[in-house]
């Protein structure tokens, strides 16, 4: 499987890496870093050209973004998890264990956790709105202190 990318800049969250899949987007990281496509696209050819749109992130939280829009590259369950975090709105938390239920799976809280882990659309699917259940911020792929910031901008003070 070939996966396109494209580094940037933007305004808001800085160093940016987007990757595209058969032209429908399936990444994007807080970082030039291309480990991160490495780490969410097992055995792919990775690609890097300027030829890609780059998605319109000037109104987050708020945006336009449509789940069904996204190539979603993952398991049955890391895709029902994905769009549970997709439905989170913008100033709210939810919990890992929140998180498996509202996926229908509501015994795999550590199932949720590792896809919430493996969100690989940050910031657009929102996996930094969630939190262990004693409130900590921990366990975000691009640091506690990222994860605050972004939660901070939404209004959430952890």
């Amino acid at each position: 499987m070939q996966i396109e990318y494209k580094k940037f800049i933007d305004p808001t969250f800085g160093e940016v890496i987007i990757s595209y899949h058969n032209g429908q987007l399936c990444g994007l990281g807080l970082s030039h870093d291309p480990a991160f496509l490495e780490r969410h696209f097992k055995k792919c050819h990775f690609v890097e050209t300027d030829d890609l749109p780059t998605p319109d992130l000037s109104k987050w939280p708020a945006h336009d973004f449509d789940i069904e829009q996204f190539d979603l590259i993952g398991t049955d369950l890391q895709k029902s998890v994905w769009r549970v975090l997709f439905q989170i709105p913008a100033g709210e938390t939810r919990t890992y264990q929140e998180v498996a239920e509202l996926a229908g799976n509501p015994k795999a809280i550590r199932a949720a956790a590792s896809a919430v882990g493996r969100n690989p659309i940050s910031v657009i699917i929102p996996c930094h709105r969630v939190i262990s259940k004693n409130g900590r911020p921990d366990l975000f792929g691009w640091g506690a202190d990222k994860k605050r910031q972004l939660l901070a901008s939404e209004g959430v003070t952890i």
